[in-house]
């Protein structure tokens, strides 16, 4: 297990940098992300789609989420009161 940063997500995949290199293959690394946004912790399965070196030990890779249904609907609630949050906040 390893950390990284989530810098972009969506309802099909998410971007992620972190310091760990997975030396993949597109579309057989498998992942598990976990992350939170507002309310509930996240857990989905992705695959690597891609992936380059981003600085010194830090790597940057794009990966699928393999959503099902339910995932999906649950990921655009969380996205909803994320965003939500934040405007309400003023950002």
């Amino acid at each position: 297990m390893t950390e990284g940063i989530l810098l972009d997500l969506s309802r099909s995949g998410c971007k992620v940098r972190t310091s760990l290199n997975l030396r993949f293959t597109a579309g057989d690394t498998k992942l598990i992300i976990h992350f939170q946004l507002a309310e509930e912790k996240l857990q989905y399965e992705g695959s690597v789609r891609w992936g380059w070196m981003f600085g010194l030990g830090q790597y940057q890779y794009g990966v699928r989420l393999d959503l099902q249904e339910e995932e999906e609907e649950q990921l655009l609630r969380e996205l909803e009161l994320w965003t939500s949050g934040r405007s309400a906040q003023g950002l």
